[in-house]
């Protein structure tokens, strides 16, 4: 995908996935992992949350400053997204 081909251009090893628990979103970040492990990208970590728990991300997130992505890829429902970011 261009997504990965642009991740391995721009020197990117390492990535993490935080995406919401439903069929969209398992569906996008399957072809997505697929695309990057084909271009050499480590996966990280993959953190599935539900809408419900968009607001109280602290332990998942907390995943991420152990092992941390040189990029996150985050799919989820526009409203999530600023929830989720406050926490980072």
């Amino acid at each position: 995908s261009k997504t990965a081909q642009y991740l391995r251009a721009e020197g990117v090893s390492k990535v993490a996935f935080l995406y919401i628990h439903n069929a969209w979103g398992e569906s996008v970040i399957g072809a997505t992992r697929k695309t990057v492990e084909l271009e050499g990208i480590e996966v990280s970590d993959d953190i599935p949350f539900s809408e419900e728990s968009a607001g109280n991300l602290r332990t998942e997130l907390a995943r991420l400053k152990r092992n941390p992505p040189q990029r996150i890829f985050m799919i989820s429902l526009p409203e999530s997204i600023p929830l989720v970011m406050k926490q980072m």
